[in-house]
C-alpha cells in the first residue's frame, strides 16, 4: 500500500510538467483556443500526451486550459490525468481545478482531489501542492487513502520525493487488516 501511495503522490509531481509544457508552447494545432489578449489563451478541451522511450507515460484532459503571461499562470478546470508506471501499472487522478505558477514552479489542485490505482488503492484529500523547490507534495487538508487491507485518514500530509517519505501533521486515523496489535 505504502509503494502505491507514494507513487500517487508523485502523479502530482508529473501534472506540474503539464502546466510548464502549456506556458512555454504555442497552442497546438487541431485545438479550439481563444486569444484573449496578446498575451493570454485559452484552449478548450485539451487532451495532451507526454511520450517517454518505452511509450506513453501520462495523459492529461481538462474542460479548460488558460495561459496568462502577465502573471505566469496555467489554470485548468475538471482536470482527468492518467499516469502509466514503468512497471505497468496505471493511475487516475481527478481534481475540480488546477494552478501552475512557472515562476515557482507550484502546481496547486483544489476542490476536490481524488488518485485511484488500477491495485485497487484509492487516495482522496481537499487539494494538494507540488513545490519543486522543496521537492515535496502537501496536502494541508483532510485526506482518506484506503484499499483492500488498509485505511489512512488525516490532515497535513506531506511527501518528500527524494527521501520518499511520508508525514502525516494531525489527526491520524489507521485501520490495518490482517495485522494484530
Amino acid at each position: 500500500m505504502i509503494r502505491y501511495f507514494l507513487s500517487w503522490l508523485a502523479v502530482l509531481a508529473a501534472l506540474a510538467g503539464f502546466g510548464l509544457w502549456l506556458a512555454r508552447a504555442t497552442a497546438p494545432e487541431g485545438f479550439e483556443v481563444a486569444v484573449t489578449s496578446a498575451s493570454a489563451f485559452t484552449i478548450f478541451s485539451p487532451h495532451l500526451r507526454e511520450i517517454r522511450a518505452g511509450g506513453v507515460s501520462a495523459e492529461v484532459r481538462a474542460d479548460e486550459v488558460e495561459y496568462r503571461e502577465e502573471t505566469d499562470l496555467v489554470e485548468a478546470q475538471r482536470i482527468d490525468g492518467l499516469l502509466y508506471h514503468d512497471d505497468g501499472r496505471r493511475t487516475e487522478i481527478r481534481a475540480v481545478r488546477g494552478r501552475y505558477d512557472v515562476i515557482s514552479e507550484e502546481a496547486f489542485l483544489d476542490g476536490g482531489l481524488e488518485l485511484t490505482s488500477d491495485q485497487g488503492y484509492s487516495l482522496t484529500t481537499t487539494g494538494a501542492v507540488y513545490r519543486h523547490a522543496a521537492a515535496e507534495v502537501f496536502a494541508p487538508g483532510p485526506f482518506r487513502a484506503w484499499g483492500e487491507k488498509v485505511e489512512i485518514e488525516g490532515a497535513g500530509l506531506r511527501y518528500a520525493l527524494e527521501a520518499q517519505q511520508i508525514s502525516v501533521a494531525r489527526d491520524v486515523d489507521a485501520h490495518l487488516a490482517g495485522f494484530p496489535l
